[in-house]
Parts: structure tokens; sequence; C-alpha cells
């Protein structure tokens, strides 16, 4: 009878600890954010607050220290968030009479805004990143939006490349002068911002500067929001992120709830603020595009466009009054905008109707990619460029000629060579662009699996 006792009580400590062996968190949280289980909405948010505040910041000079922890590149070298021309080592701080002098210390949030009722933001490594000296202090303390009219003169508005630039708003709500990221980081950035507004609740809502609201529950101006989330859709979260997060741990020993569970702003200020969070079992879908739907929901603003990244595979063929674009570049040739079709889950694409509303976009089995863009052509004689895709099959070449009217014209081109290690070389010969043509692109059209 006793050994019966025993065995039964081990069964129940062994129940236990497989239980909490499950219950585990992504990327290495285990129960970092149980006291957020089973809450949503304001209550939610409120919770997350209470799980990330008051972090153990390092000092803004440990910072230096931190960042070989927290940005690190491959090469060893400081990851550089505003420009992609540098080459820092640690020791390259200071230097600002041009991009490439040297790199400093950037506050996302700007150290002005919050000086005076917050201390802890002035070296919290989620949001304190390096950033090249002379980039940085072109950003001033200006929000960081999207710009429609780069600053004149040019060339003090715009990093090399333009990888950074400087100007007047383009996003409706606002008309100041902004700031612009890169595209590659704008979801990082938008996941910091999420980040700022939970970790410094009660703070937040003096910091103003037409980006934060007053209102506590609101965290952000409806422009600034609505423009957050289509960054942090557009730009979804990567190994370098997620690393990066778990590092930033490692320095103050708080998380980033918005890097560990993607589409987690969606629960607080979005769509889904009526579903229920799961620290250990979180869906983190899109509204409207739940595995095994056969429709996902787009929302198309007065914009008329939309950024998106679907977790299923999409198909925009036969549909009227909206279709999908993607931003894209490729080495030499720079795409400006290609038209997609069907869309593998996970791509970030512009999506644009006729007019706003919601729109029903089939979802599909077929994971194949099937597009059509324009690629600038340089001037005169044989062009041999290439294009990369990571699922290119094959490929229709077109060339595009103008008439006096200003339409093209499409011509086949059947000079073209197979793929090797997703390259496709092209070659042009001279004769379809002669010096003096007024041909300067071509159409691709290709499809993949």
């Amino acid at each position: 009878m006793k050994m019966k006792t025993i065995r039964l009580q081990l069964l129940t400590v062994m129940a236990a600890m497989f239980s909490y062996a499950m219950a585990q968190g992504p990327n290495g949280s285990e129960d970092y954010y149980k006291d957020a289980d089973g809450l949503k909405g304001n209550a939610l948010k409120n919770a997350l607050t209470e799980i990330i505040k008051d972090p153990s910041v390092t000092s803004y000079d440990g910072l230096k220290k931190a960042y070989k922890k927290t940005d690190k590149r491959a090469d060893g070298k400081v990851r550089d968030w505003y420009s992609n021309v540098t080459n820092y080592t640690f020791d390259n701080m200071g230097g600002n009479a041009s991009e490439g002098a040297g790199w400093n210390r950037e506050h996302l949030v700007p150290q002005s805004w919050f000086e005076g009722n917050s201390s802890k933001p002035k070296s919290d490594i989620m949001q304190v990143v390096p950033t090249d000296s002379w980039v940085n202090n072109m950003r001033g303390n200006f929000p960081l939006a999207e710009v429609g009219t780069i600053g004149s003169p040019r060339e003090n508005n715009v990093s090399r490349n333009e990888y950074s630039k400087r100007g007047t708003c383009k996003t409706p709500g606002y008309s100041g002068t902004v700031f612009e990221p890169n595209d590659k980081i704008k979801g990082d950035i938008a996941r910091i911002y999420f980040y700022m507004a939970i970790c410094y609740a009660d703070d937040a809502t003096s910091w103003g500067h037409a980006v934060f609201s007053t209102v506590k529950s609101q965290s952000f101006q409806k422009w600034y929001l609505d423009m957050l989330l289509q960054w942090s859709k557009l730009d979804p979260i990567d190994d370098v992120e997620i690393a990066r997060n778990n590092a930033a741990y490692g320095v103050q020993s708080n998380r980033n709830p918005f890097v560990d569970y993607p589409g987690l702003e969606e629960y607080i200020w979005g769509d889904s603020k009526d579903k229920v969070f799961s620290y250990d079992n979180y869906e983190g879908d899109e509204p409207g595009d739940e595995p095994g739907d056969d429709y996902a929901t787009i929302k198309v603003t007065d914009a008329l466009v939309a950024a998106y990244s679907s977790n299923q595979n999409l198909d925009f063929t036969g549909l009227e009054g909206i279709s999908a674009w993607t931003a894209t570049s490729f080495g030499d040739n720079s795409v400006k905008l290609s038209r997609v079709y069907y869309v593998p889950k996970g791509t970030g694409i512009y999506v644009k109707a006729e007019k706003e509303g919601e729109y029903q976009i089939p979802t599909t089995d077929t994971e194949y990619y099937y597009a059509n863009m324009f690629v600038g052509l340089p001037k005169g004689g044989i062009v041999e460029r290439y294009v990369t895709h990571n699922r290119m099959r094959f490929i229709n070449l077109y060339l595009a000629k103008s008439k006096s009217t200003g339409k093209p014209t499409f011509f086949p081109i059947t000079e073209k060579k197979e793929f090797e290690a997703n390259k496709m070389y092209l070659s042009i010969p001279s004769y379809l662009v002669p010096e003096n043509s007024s041909a300067r692109s071509f159409s691709l059209e290709f499809i993949d699996r």
C-alpha cells in the first residue's frame, strides 16, 4: 500500500514537471510572459507593462561595450542602423564631418522628448542603437516617418544610396519634417516603438511630438500608429532581430514582446483586441488570415494602399479592382515596383485597390511566385546583368520601347540564359538597345516553384 502511495506521488510530481517543461514561450523566453496569459486588449497591455518595465539598463557609457553583444555584424564590425556604407570597428566612435567618419549612440525615441520625466530610456539598449554620426545629426530629433519631398539642398538631407533621408512627411496626419529610415529596418523600429509605449507606458503620455498620445490606453497618435502597424507587417521579424532581443535580455534583463510574438501589436492596438493571448500557445496570425482559411482579409485604407505580409499563399490572379506589388532592388538595376500575382507566404507586399475597404483574397496551396517587373537599362551597348530571386523557375523577357504617345510597346527578347545558383544572366543585344534609343527598361515576367 505504501509503495502505491509513493508511486502516485512520484507520478504527480513528474506530471507537474512535464507540464512545466511543455509550457515554454518562444525564443528561449520560457515562462517570462506567463503573467499575461489569458488576457486581451488593455488588460494584456497593462500586464506586459508590469512584466517588462523597469529594465536593469547599463550606463550610457556601458552601451559601447554592450553593442558587441547586440549589434556586431558577422564580420565583427558595428551594425549601422542608418547607413549601409560604413565599416566601423567598435573603436571608431566620434567624427561627424561626413558619413563614414565615425559612429555614435542614437536614441530612436529622441532624448529631448523624454528628458526630464524619464531617465532609463537614455541607456535602454532596446532603443539606443549605433548609427553613423553624420546621419544621426541629420536625423536630429525629427519624428521617424515617411518622406514625400526630400529637403534642400539634397546632399544635406540624404545618406549615401539614399539609405536614409530627411524631408517633408507624406503620411496623412502630419505635414512637418521627418526622418525616414530604410525599409529594411522599418519593422525593427516599429517594434521598438511598440516596446517603448509598453515599457514606459506611464511616461510616454508626455513625450508628444505628434507621435505619442496623451491618452495612456491609446499610446500613439492615430496617424503614427497606422504607419507603425504597416511598417511591422512590411518588414517581418528575422533572425537578426531575434538574436538582438535575446542579447538585449542578457544586458538589461527584459525582453521586447513584439519580437518574441509576431503580430502581438494587433492584440493591443489592432484588429485582434478581442483575441486572448497565450504565452505558450500563441496564434500570431493576421486578422482574417487564419491557417486553413479559404480567404485572407486585407484592409485598404483611404490612401488606397496597404502593407501586408501573409502567412498564407495568396492568389491575386483574376481579381478586379485590387492588385499586389513589391518594391525591390537588384544590384545595378533598380526595380521600383513589381506587380505580383501568386504570392508566397511571408512575402511583404503593397496592396493597391480602386477604392478603400476590406478585400477577400483567395488563399492557395500552390507555393509559387508569379510577377511582372520593370528593370532600368544602362545606355546602349550589350547589357549583361543579373537579377536574383530565391525561387525563380523560368522567365519571359520583353523590351519596352516608348512611342511618341508615351505608351510602351513590348518586343520579346529571345537571348537569355538559364539560371545558375538563383542568378539569371541577361544578354540583350545592342541592336535592341541602340545608343540613341529611348528604350531604357525591360519587363520581366517569371514564375517559379
